[in-house]
């Protein structure tokens, strides 16, 4: 055999994803004398018998492969000198909690492949799961979502017929139970506390197209940004019983140039970002219901929601209409900022209260 390619067995909490399907393992082997050898896992999405049956090996030992595929970030005793490790590391926006990890990889002389730097010649990924993303991170939206508004204000609603997304065996089993939500929403409604319930994304990239084609899977009406304020003062209420409303936020909902007499240009805003100041909080927050933050960030981009933000909203004179926050881009302290740590499927939410946020489940 001229050549071998490790796959880790993934030690993240649920992560049930593999870097290759058996039938990739098959084609490596049989087109490209390329051996597969795999950790033993019970939990990855197809079964170690199923890569066997394809030629594959199954050790614990990947210390002889030169290549190491994975999903997520490695542990720390799986890196060795002279080898290459491929995973998504997380690391190119200097993300803290990774750095210790990064420190090691260069210390132990090995290379780190990063497959959120495997680019065209036009610098767009080609390795991604972003809409996959969204459809995960759309569906433990609603399910949260129905959560908090049972537990907080004793809301028996639709949406807690919706399961968190690792209950589901696959997508489509998971689209073809919010269908059945979406008909009873259609005849019983929703409550009418919630009028109108207003779902608000930022982004419109892979992550929000994923989360978005979830959330239409209801009933939904998306009306633009500059409606939304006329919506809440006047609601149709006979509508609101059997709609969501779906606002989708861009680039110029979302900042507005320093400069009072300058025009916003999106060119000029990924050029120079320093240029301009967040205004998505102050102009539309205080309409939405529930927040899905899909859109990319960096920290030399302005923040779309501010803990004080938050902080403002909860402490005003009138009740507030945000209910839940599904940051699917999940970057900490980042485009929201009240996101203070990532989740995992054990521990998928915390609170945001009037003194800020707070890790309580």
């Amino acid at each position: 055999m001229s050549y071998k390619i490790g796959i880790r067995r993934e030690t993240k909490p649920g992560e049930r994803r593999t870097p290759l399907t058996p039938q990739a393992v098959k084609k490596l082997l049989e087109e490209h004398e390329i051996q597969t050898v795999l950790q033993p896992f019970e939990k990855r999405a197809f079964s170690d018998e199923e890569y066997k049956e394809v030629g594959a090996l199954i050790n614990e030992d990947l210390s002889d492969c030169p290549i190491v595929f994975g999903i997520k970030e490695m542990d720390l005793d799986i890196f060795l000198p002279n080898r290459a490790f491929m995973c998504f590391h997380h690391v190119i926006k200097g993300q803290e909690s990774n750095m210790p990890m990064l420190k090691h990889i260069m210390n132990t002389g090995s290379t780190m492949l990063d497959y959120e730097k495997v680019t065209d010649d036009k610098n767009r990924r080609l390795i991604f799961f972003g809409r996959h993303a969204g459809y995960a991170g759309m569906i433990d939206t609603l399910h949260g979502f129905g959560l908090r508004i049972k537990e907080m204000e004793g809301l028996d609603s639709p949406f807690l017929k919706i399961k968190q997304s690792c209950d589901y065996f696959d997508l489509k089993e998971a689209k073809e139970e919010i269908s059945k939500v979406a008909e009873i929403i259609k005849k019983d409604g929703l409550p009418d506390k919630l009028f109108p319930l207003v779902f608000g994304f930022l982004g419109y990239g892979n992550v929000s197209q994923g989360a978005q084609m979830i959330l239409d899977l209801l009933p939904v009406k998306e009306i633009a940004p500059e409606e939304l304020a006329d919506l809440v003062a006047c609601p149709d209420i006979a509508e609101c019983k059997t709609t969501i409303y779906k606002v989708v936020f861009k680039e110029e909902h979302l900042v507005k140039p320093k400069n009072a007499s300058a025009e916003f240009v999106l060119q000029d805003y990924y050029d120079h970002p320093e240029k301009y100041y967040g205004v998505f909080a102050e102009d539309y927050l205080e309409y939405i219901t529930v927040i899905v933050n899909g859109a990319y960030w960096s920290d030399k981009y302005p923040r779309s929601i501010t803990k004080e933000d938050i902080k403002e909203l909860f402490c005003g004179d009138k009740e507030p209409r945000l209910r839940f926050i599904g940051d699917i881009s999940c970057d900490v302290e980042g485009g929201v900022e009240a996101t203070i740590r990532i989740s995992y499927i054990e521990r998928p939410f915390f609170c945001v209260s009037a003194t800020g946020p707070h890790d309580s489940e």
